[in-house]
């Protein structure tokens, strides 16, 4: 599909989050980075899946925990935190993973969950039991603090009230992703189930914009990817006929071969 998409030598722009939508006086569209670069053009595809994805940031008494110099989210190198005493955070299989894994070349790894029930591999489970992991839970952090040594404190509590103060070198936080909708709310489109409608052109509200894979919500539905694939070809079609209305609306490609 890539090599099929490499035909016509597209402008590729990787690496970039579109960050605002504005149509202008003259019908262009102008599509704005986070980098503050901006794309002019007269018809725009969303095809985000079902959002924006994004790391599950935790929450504590002052707000979202940020990343740091020993606090990470959902890394995927754990090679920096050898021989280092470790609080693992998280109930999925990624938490899981990240503490076995780190069990074999940390000091000490502590995993913390807010559940009683871990939800991971039964395999999982068993090698994680058989490991010198230590597993509090269910535990929820309230706060994290750095103290004068530069290491990181801890502080969780039970279903009961129960408090504890765990100092690490490390904090990893592994909660997992969600699908952030925000930008395209700012942007002006309304939603229905998490969806954009879209007519059977897979038109949005806005004229010369188009949605097309899990975004696109219109009547039954099915959210398969061969789904996708055909509502990817609607649009471009639709695309293309907006821009050149003398464009055939369909072009034949099969053949067979006696």
């Amino acid at each position: 599909m890539f090599e099929q998409a490499m035909m016509y030598e597209p402008t590729l722009v990787l690496n970039q989050e579109v960050t605002d939508l504005q149509r202008e006086e003259n019908g262009l569209y102008v599509l704005t980075t986070h980098s503050g670069d901006r794309h002019f053009t007269r018809t725009v595809i969303i095809a985000v899946g079902a959002g924006t994805y994004k790391i599950r940031h935790l929450q504590i008494k002052d707000g979202y925990l940020q990343e740091g110099e020993h606090i990470h989210y959902e890394p995927m190198d754990l090679s920096g935190i050898s021989g280092r005493r470790v609080a693992v955070y998280g109930g999925l299989s990624a938490a899981v993973q990240r503490a076995m894994a780190l069990s074999e070349t940390a000091e000490q790894v502590t995993l913390i969950h807010n559940r009683e029930q871990l939800n991971a591999l039964e395999e999982e489970l068993e090698a994680l039991a058989k490991s010198p992991v230590i597993v509090k839970k269910p535990y929820t952090i309230t706060d994290v603090r750095e103290d004068e040594g530069g290491r990181i404190e801890v502080f969780i509590s039970d279903a009961n009230g129960r408090d504890e103060r765990l100092v690490v070198d490390d904090l990893v936080i592994s909660h997992g992703y969600h699908f952030d909708l925000e930008p395209l709310k700012k942007w002006g489109f309304t939603f229905e189930n998490r969806r954009i409608p879209v007519n059977n052109k897979m038109e949005t509200k806005f004229e010369g914009v188009y949605a097309a894979g899990d975004i696109a919500g219109y009547p039954n539905k099915w959210r398969l990817i061969s789904s996708a694939f055909t509502e990817a070809i609607t649009a471009v079609n639709s695309a293309k006929k907006y821009l050149d209305p003398s464009a055939p609306s369909q072009v034949y490609s099969t053949f067979v071969r006696k």
